[in-house]
């Protein structure tokens, strides 16, 4: 399928409208995150792929727990995980994969103290910067509601306002090699284009990589994997997706899952 066609199916199923399914347990209210309805528009988009992960017909919604766990099925570990918009931490690949060295890259002060506490005691490392194409200095948006932040773009509601220094991964890995077969996690909010950018020479030896998207927005999710299928990886998956609450129906957000063309991963599994 030729990557123009297959980015324009993508860009229109997840510009769509989902519904959530119905919950099932003893919950009386649903969790923040909500399983969508499988559209046919995906099982179009991925028909006669061999994406791995047991997904050859079709891209299933899991948590980021339920990836790992399929990993560690297959018997993969990766020789290191390299978080980017750490926050407080993802404990599911801390805890998913405790032989791999853990590489957290967080520009916000809040969480510098956990997080270099928590590397130096784990043999990890950490590096209180912002990721993007270039180095240097940028200004970067923490917003309250959520202790959370951005790489500023433009005049935005925040709570406070810091220049922080940037890099990009490809500096990082000469100064810190992030071995081969690593896995790669991004929650930049937005910056994902530029992040990707900075990682050319670094990317290609990434086997998997999580990447929270948007559909729309300064690098929308087609947009990404694009990029993605230019460095050689193949989409596998997508988490749990978040629904706007305010709009109920309408998709906010997904991480998409992607696979090395050359991995294992990718052989076709037993069963549809």
């Amino acid at each position: 399928m030729q990557t123009a066609a297959y980015v324009s199916d993508l860009a229109s199923a997840l510009r769509g409208q989902y519904s959530p399914l119905a919950m099932t347990g003893s919950s009386p209210r649903p969790p923040k995150r909500h399983v969508l309805r499988e559209k046919s528009k995906w099982a179009a988009v991925t028909a006669g792929w061999p994406l791995g992960l047991d997904v050859p017909r079709r891209l299933v919604p899991t948590s980021l727990t339920g990836l790992v766990l399929t990993l560690q099925q297959m018997r993969w570990q990766p020789s290191s995980c390299v978080d980017i918009g750490v926050g407080w931490g993802t404990t599911e690949l801390q805890d998913g994969f405790p032989d791999a060295r853990h590489i957290l890259i967080e520009p916000n002060p809040i969480f510098a103290a956990h997080l270099e506490t928590w590397a130096a005691d784990h043999g990890g490392s950490f590096y209180q910067k912002a990721l993007s194409d270039t180095p240097g200095v940028v200004p970067f948006v923490v917003h309250g509601h959520h202790q959370g932040g951005r790489i500023s773009r433009a005049q935005e509601a925040a709570v406070d306002t810091l220049q922080v220094e940037c890099t990009t991964l490809d500096e990082i890995d000469k100064h810190d090699s992030l071995g081969d077969n690593f896995l790669l996690k991004i929650d930049v909010e937005g910056h994902e284009g530029e992040v990707l950018a900075g990682a050319r020479n670094t990317l290609p030896r990434a086997e998997v990589v999580v990447i929270e998207t948007r559909p729309t927005g300064a690098t929308t999710s087609s947009e990404v994997v694009a990029t993605m299928l230019e460095h050689g990886h193949f989409l596998a998956g997508f988490l749990t997706p978040w629904v706007d609450g305010r709009r109920w129906r309408r998709l906010a957000m997904v991480d998409l899952v992607f696979v090395r063309g050359d991995s294992r991963l990718r052989q076709p599994r037993g069963g549809s």
